[in-house]
């Protein structure tokens, strides 16, 4: 399969589902709490003018920090939909049955990560 045409992580033979799925996790887990913490919360008197930079720091930070395994384990999306546009372009399923259904890996590493850090923040 050749991954350089298709826009969606596909792991090495050499990365396990765990950590991936851990990584995965965890990124989303950082960026909910520091989201909540740090921009949400009003006793921290961030300028207006000042979130969307540190939303866009914070995002780029965390993608940067846990994508060793897979690249950037914040953004589900790329993922699926890179999936279903290349298996629609003719790709076939193969795509969703490459390496035991990894596609899961990352949609439930990142709901699971997201409620983890709703729950703890």
């Amino acid at each position: 399969m050749y991954s350089e045409s298709v826009l969606a992580p596909i792991p090495k033979m050499r990365n396990l589902s765990p950590g991936v799925f851990h990584s995965t996790s965890n990124g989303w887990y950082q960026f909910d709490c520091s989201f909540r913490c740090i921009l949400c919360d009003s006793r921290n008197q961030i300028p207006r003018n000042l979130m969307p930079v540190l939303f866009g720091i914070i995002a780029t930070t965390i993608s940067i920090c846990c994508g060793l395994n897979m690249g950037s384990p914040v953004n589900p999306a790329s993922d699926f939909g890179g999936r279903i546009f290349a298996s629609s372009v003719g790709y076939g399923v193969q795509l969703f049955t490459f390496h035991h259904c990894f596609f899961l890996v990352l949609l439930l590493a990142s709901i699971m990560g997201a409620a983890i850090g709703v729950y703890y923040c």
